[in-house]
């Protein structure tokens, strides 16, 4: 694994993986996600990028390690975020990618209690604009 360089957070959220990162090890960190609102206390600046519409807003071949963590679930067009990632990625380097383990019994207790396989809740820019995952219906 890479221990130097440029690392992105793909999907950062409130900012907490770019900072774990940045306090053990000496990566100039970047991140971006669909809006910048979920950023939580003193950090790196997050680019807005609608992952499901945008290409990722970095050179080629730039970052020795990007992050992808209980994200790619959540996008329409997975396939072309997992390109996107692999575009901006220097030869030779590494991404991480995560995702919720379904078959996990803490996870099947919150989908019966809750109809979230997750345990993340609603995703939503601002609170006028929240709608709960459960109440959306594709005809």
């Amino acid at each position: 694994m890479p221990s130097s360089g440029d690392y992105l957070d793909v999907g950062s959220g409130t900012g907490e993986l770019l900072r774990l990162v940045r306090a053990h090890y000496p990566f100039r960190s970047f991140g971006c996600d669909y809006t910048d609102k979920l950023l939580s206390g003193p950090g790196p600046s997050i680019d807005t990028v609608d992952l499901n519409r945008q290409p990722l807003p970095y050179n080629d071949n730039r970052f020795a390690l990007v992050t992808c963590i209980e994200t790619i679930e959540h996008l329409e067009n997975f396939r072309e975020v997992i390109r996107e990632i692999y575009r901006v990625l220097k030869p030779g380097s590494v991404a991480v990618f995560s995702t919720p383990n379904i078959l996990n019994l803490r996870s099947r207790l919150r989908y019966l209690s809750s109809g979230f396989y997750d345990l993340f809740g609603l995703l939503c820019p601002t609170k006028q604009r929240c709608i709960p995952r459960a109440a959306i219906s594709i005809r």
